[in-house]
């Protein structure tokens, strides 16, 4: 059995490749959820990441 930790890191190492695919083309938000589970499909860790654009002007 993996340790806590070292499951919520093991979610945490996927938003990088995740974001990359997922960040809107198309628009400014964007939430993006990973749900870890067990052996047996049990849900044991979810996270979840907000992307929001927001533009700047002077």
């Amino acid at each position: 059995m993996r340790t806590f930790a070292a499951i919520r890191l093991a979610a945490h190492n996927r938003f990088p490749s995740i974001a990359h695919d997922e960040i809107p083309r198309d628009g400014d938000r964007r939430t993006i959820a990973v749900l870890v589970t067990d052996e047996d499909g049990w849900p044991i860790h979810g996270a979840t990441l907000k992307y929001a654009g927001l533009w700047l002007s002077r």
